[in-house]
């Protein structure tokens, strides 16, 4: 992770908002592959748990 966008802003309730701008403006094409990671994570972590519970 680079400081980059966090240099711009000081820390604290500014840099929150500032990164939550810029998570906002980042949206879209990066999100869905986002949560299709997170999908497959939660898949993965399932298979195990039923690895194990079994």
């Amino acid at each position: 992770m680079n400081n980059f966008s966090l240099g711009k802003a000081p820390f604290g309730i500014a840099s929150f908002f500032y990164l939550f701008v810029e998570i906002c403006l980042l949206c879209g094409l990066k999100m869905i592959k986002f949560w299709q990671f997170i999908g497959k994570l939660a898949a993965y972590l399932q298979q195990i748990v039923l690895i194990y519970s079994t």
